[in-house]
């Protein structure tokens, strides 16, 4: 088969949910029936609406350059330089109130969000985030390098410029003790269980048992900057144009890597196994200047880098990456525009997903707890910016035990329907049976969420031509099912292309027995809308797919004519197409393609493949918008008379 490649397109604006249909063997022949309903038959109940990806939201704040978020992502501080601190309720999307302070250098939350701690000069200014009130200002005679709260928040951790570290007690507002960590420390960092602090002193790292409050260690693991994994278990390390893993259970260095230039302090996923960090790249060296992700994957100690855009230099202070909760997308700015990319399962690859432009240069900064939300601060200017992030991964449309990962569904001979759950690593996680009688519909198709409650569903036409929702539950089961339309037999193909019109809601594509095809916008509570023509002369194709967004913005068309050839018709967005790209040939040998959406979690859609053998073989989507030959997937599903 080949797979030639595309060019690549950039990702627009955070879309909505997509959607895609399988086919199984060839599309049905041309028969006689009445004429479709523009209605489709019966309306269906009203649904709860949720909320899509949506443009970003601004929030009024003055001079964001501090910002943290409460562990329960009620509130969002915001300190500026000249010292205002100002708390957003996140809910409101606004400032409710302020307190001014100190000129600021740093700010930190104790764990309950109950008192903000400043860098005010050489001071610390202690405040009740309830009330807005300074509580107390503790000199510190120093220039504050690091702040950590103590677990409970009784304590906080001053790390100084050249007179080691100060016990501050909150209670009391004043130096409880003082601990000779040495000087030129950059930062301090704790264990999650707050019983041992790392100074980062550049040369080496002095280690702090906060019980006894004595150095344990003082050794040659260098850092200026610095994360902790997740777990405890890891240290990484920024020094130069490097950085080191540390075991924090020994003190000693496992590895150190070279970087091109001087890397970001990394993330970590949530299972403490993977960290990413952005070299910072200048124009001048190399010309035009570049910016690399790189994924070291902690567990096995090994380095991966890739390339993602253009240096912004003039920024690199304010560069940043955050991770998503779920482990599974990353976010990181450039400029203008705030990035969102694929961390995908297995370390191979780190594919851009989506992208958003704010017009403004902005940092992102804090992400909600839940991943619904993300808030990027303004360079210049007054300004937190909000970007839904909430929903799963772009092209995660068919997730039908709510686990993040995309699954397929297969009725067998028999009329049983199998779920086959994704692992999100182009494997499976053991199936089960979610129906029976299946074998009575002539044609099964997964539109993703169809009636807009969050959950993926199925929709099936009967014999007599019914077209039935079953609206999935989100936990592999089905909610009862209601017709949603009639006469669907004059039908020869029928696909679920996702949001094909873009206004946020799924929507159905159907060719009559003339070839011309129609779009039936979805109302996004389980109905229709109005239907209109988009296409004539479809007839000589016999297989039509569904397959997502594979390149320009708009969902998109896979369709196999007669000879085995694969066209992709991308959609403009609006209900219409751009140019046909031929993405392959030798296609006809495969007796059933599947567009289940992201297999392999690197934000692309894919295409599922059986050959006359029953094996079953995944066909990666790639960032340029073409497919390439990936891997078995599967043998025996030959036993299957649809799979979607």
């Amino acid at each position: 088969m080949v797979l030639p490649a595309r060019k690549s397109s950039l990702r627009a604006v955070l879309s909505g949910a997509l959607a895609a249909l399988v086919f199984v063997a060839s599309v049905p022949t041309s028969q006689a029936a009445p004429p479709v309903s523009d209605a489709a038959g019966l309306a269906a109940p009203v649904a709860i609406q949720t909320a899509n990806r949506s443009d970003p939201k601004k929030i009024d704040v003055a001079r964001p350059r501090f910002v943290e978020l409460s562990k329960d992502g009620t509130r969002l501080f915001v300190a500026s330089p000249e010292g205002l601190l100002s708390v957003v309720d996140t809910a409101q999307g606004a400032v409710t109130k302020t307190v001014q302070a100190e000129p600021t250098t740093a700010l930190v939350l104790s764990s309950n969000g109950s008192t903000a701690f400043m860098a005010t000069g050489d001071n610390i200014t202690i405040i009740d985030t309830a009330a807005m009130a300074i509580e107390a200002v503790v000199p510190m005679d120093d220039g504050v390098a690091g702040m950590v709260p103590s677990p409970d928040g009784t304590e906080l951790y001053v790390g100084l410029k050249t007179a080691g570290v100060k016990v501050v007690d909150v209670a009391q507002g004043e130096v409880a003790a003082q601990i000779p960590a040495g000087g030129n420390i950059t930062k301090l960092i704790a264990t999650p269980d707050g019983a041992k602090i790392y100074a980062l002193r550049g040369a080496e790292v002095a280690v702090i048992d906060t019980k006894s409050g004595s150095i344990l260690d003082t050794t040659p693991m260098t850092g200026t900057d610095g994360t902790l994994s997740p777990d405890g278990t890891r240290l990484v390390t920024v020094h130069g144009w490097g950085l080191s893993v540390i075991n924090t259970a020994t003190d000693t260095v496992l590895a150190t890597f070279s970087t091109f230039l001087e890397p970001s302090a990394p993330v970590f996923t949530p299972d403490s196994k993977r960290a990413f960090f952005e070299d910072h790249g200048q124009p001048y060296y190399p010309s035009p200047g570049r910016r690399v992700i790189n994924n070291p994957m902690v567990s096995q100690l090994n380095l991966e880098t890739l390339t993602v855009g253009q240096a912004t230099p003039d920024r690199q202070e304010w560069s940043t990456i955050v991770m998503h909760p779920d482990g599974t997308r990353l976010y990181r700015s450039q400029s203008t525009v705030i990035q969102e990319w694929g961390a995908r399962s297995d370390g191979s690859s780190i594919p851009l997903v989506e992208e958003v432009q704010l017009g403004v240069s902005a940092s992102v900064r804090q992400i909600a707890p839940d991943g619904s939300q993300l808030y990027a601060a303004a360079f210049d200017g007054n300004a937190i910016w909000v970007l839904d992030t909430s929903g799963p991964p772009r092209n995660v449309w068919k997730d039908y035990n709510s686990d993040g990962a995309t699954d397929v569904l297969a009725r067998d001979g028999e009329g049983v329907l199998w779920l086959y759950p994704g692992d999100g690593k182009r494997g499976w996680l053991p199936r089960s049976a979610v129906g029976s009688g299946w074998n009575v519909m002539s044609l099964i198709l997964s539109p993703g969420d169809f009636n807009a409650d969050a959950h993926a569903d199925v929709l099936a036409r009967d014999a007599a031509g019914d077209l039935w929702l079953y609206p999935g539950n989100g936990s592999s089961g089905w909610l009862p099912r209601t017709k949603v339309g009639v006469g669907w037999n004059a039908m020869t193909a029928v696909v679920t292309p996702g949001d094909f019109d873009g206004d946020g809601k799924a929507d159905v594509l159907a060719r009559d027995a003339v070839g011309d095809l129609w779009l039936y916008p979805g109302n996004g509570a389980g109905g229709w809308l109005p239907r209109t023509k988009a296409g004539s002369g479809w007839n000589q194709m016999t297989t039509i797919l569904g397959p997502g967004e594979f390149g320009a913005p708009g969902a998109d068309i896979l369709a196999k004519d007669a000879a085995g050839t694969l066209w992709l018709y991308e959609g403009n967005g609006t209900g219409g197409w751009l140019p046909r790209k031929q993405v392959g040939t030798g296609w006809n040998v495969m007796t059933a393609l599947v567009t289940p959406g992201d297999v392999n979690s690197d934000g692309q859609p894919d295409v599922l493949a059986r050959d006359a053998i029953g094996n079953l073989k995944l066909y990666s989507g790639t960032e340029s918008g073409g497919l390439q030959a990936d891997l078995q997937v599967g043998a025996g599903w030959n036993v299957m008379t649809a799979i979607l």
